[in-house]
């Protein structure tokens, strides 16, 4: 795939490019959580909520930015 490139000119605000490592962390942690609470017998709407078990503020990046038009050409592409 010589000529691929990204779809949006947008970058991460932190030096982490991608937060793969944080969100497999969170998501094995919330399906405990709901497993246990399945085991002791829990209504399924007493549930735990995603945010209720992770904080998207403590992950590796903060956001994204729109890249300027020097790192364009050279960030563009995959």
């Amino acid at each position: 795939m010589t000529r691929s490139r990204r779809e949006r000119p947008f970058g991460a605000l932190s030096g982490c490019e991608s937060e793969k490592g944080d969100k497999r962390i969170w998501h094995r942690i919330f399906r405990r959580v709901n497993r246990q609470l399945l085991a002791k017998g829990a209504a399924s709407d007493l549930l735990k909520a995603e945010r209720e078990v992770s904080n998207p503020w403590s992950m590796g990046k903060d956001g994204k930015t729109r890249l300027s038009a020097s790192e364009q050409s050279r960030r563009m592409r995959k």
